[in-house]
């Protein structure tokens, strides 16, 4: 008949857990700090989810080797600096989910304190009192939920090993450049400012990842263009002309009073048959003299130099584009190059493209390293699928090969 009553006193006597070195008097409806625990070898000391109202420094004079207390989701209103005089080796405490407002000196005893949380109370920091000024090992200090209004939680430089702070949920608008001048020298690597009303951050971080997206959109679709004309402009105002190989500077800048050719034809050895039908015939019926590699270069010759030469001695430069010119090593290694280098440093009608396939431009751009944009529309020529229209493309080929620059 009295066992039940005995067993219900000891339960209610003793209401905490021990597993090692860790006292878990959590969710026990606990008033007060029990004084009774075995302190000895007791390190950690849990008393969340109670009905606490303070912590009175004489409670823990019996627990002095507690290096972690847990006393979150309690109504604890404030912290007396006697707290941490009594728990000298304390590193790990939870003041989370209380009613704490003034901590100006509740933490100036706290020497070995690594980790602090003080996340949904009532927070009311005065910089001016630098309250966690003396934690100078202080790694983790969060500050969330607590209506602050600013971050600014000192005045003087402090908190050097502080590597994560958490201000999130809070109340702040505006981060001016002293909000943050405490952490001065810090070693800080995570600040969390998130769910706050930010304007002035928000309103600039907007604007500079806008920005970014522009621009990197920007070059992703005319990153060419941009290069192109930016190469144009460095040339022109060096005043730089292509390769000419045993030319000096000033030789290289020296006008051409007149051309030998009318232009230079750049094509790869298979497509010589087109050349041979709808090019060649240009110099007997046209009046045009063409510059053929394989038909005027004079034998003995310096191949590179007789190119160049030949190129500056041509009014234009006409490069037949086809699959076989990508696979043709010295055209696209040597002579599309000195054409590109004629158009940045020369003009742009200096050259023409003469295309007997549809090949797309960013094809085009992977092979040869120009886009058909580079050039005006006159110098771009497709070569006709309807026979029919064969009159108007040579007479097209004309017209380009003769515009005056």
């Amino acid at each position: 008949m009295y066992i039940v009553p005995l067993l219900f006193t000891c339960c209610t006597a003793l209401p905490c857990r021990f597993h090692q070195h860790t006292a878990d008097c959590s969710h026990s409806k606990l008033h007060k700090i029990p004084t009774d625990l075995p302190g000895g070898k007791m390190t950690s000391l849990l008393l969340s989810h109670n009905r606490l109202l303070q912590l009175p420094p004489e409670s823990f004079q019996n627990y002095s080797l507690i290096e972690h207390l847990d006393v979150s989701y309690n109504s604890i209103s404030k912290v007396k600096p006697g707290v941490c005089a009594e728990l000298a080796k304390l590193s790990w405490l939870s003041l989370e989910h209380n009613e704490v407002k003034d901590i100006s000196s509740a933490f100036i005893r706290c020497n070995n304190m690594s980790a602090l949380f003080l996340g949904h109370n009532r927070l009311d920091v005065d910089p001016t009192s630098n309250p966690f000024f003396l934690l100078k090992f202080l790694a983790v200090l969060d500050v969330s939920e607590n209506g602050l209004k600013s971050a600014q939680l000192g005045v003087l430089p402090q908190l050097k090993h502080l590597r994560n702070l958490s201000v999130s949920h809070n109340s702040i608008k505006v981060v001016k450049k002293e909000t943050l001048r405490f952490l001065v020298g810090s070693n800080l690597h995570v600040l969390n400012f998130s769910r706050n009303p930010l304007q002035t951050v928000f309103v600039v971080s907007t604007l500079v990842v806008t920005a970014f997206i522009v621009l990197g959109l920007l070059f992703h679709l005319e990153g060419w263009r941009l290069e192109y004309w930016a190469t144009v402009l460095s040339h022109r105002m060096l005043g730089c002309d292509q390769l000419m190989p045993g030319k000096s500077v000033a030789e290289q800048n020296e006008p051409a009073l007149r051309y030998n050719y009318d232009a230079f034809v750049v094509n790869a050895q298979k497509d010589g048959r087109w050349i041979a039908h709808n090019v060649e015939p240009l110099e007997e019926g046209g009046g045009l003299r063409l510059y053929f590699e394989g038909r005027d270069q004079v034998g003995g010759d310096f191949r590179l130099e007789a190119i160049a030469q030949a190129m500056r001695e041509s009014r234009r430069i006409l490069v037949v584009v086809t699959r076989s010119l990508f696979k043709d090593a010295w055209c696209r290694n040597f002579t599309v190059l000195q054409a590109l280098h004629r158009a940045i440093e020369q003009s742009r009608e200096a050259v023409i493209l003469v295309f007997l396939e549809d090949i797309p431009d960013h094809e085009l751009h992977v092979n040869l390293n120009i886009r058909a944009a580079m050039f005006p529309r006159r110098c771009i020529l497709h070569w006709p699928q309807d026979l029919n229209q064969l009159p108007l493309f040579h007479r097209r080929l004309r017209a380009a090969l003769g515009y005056t620059l």
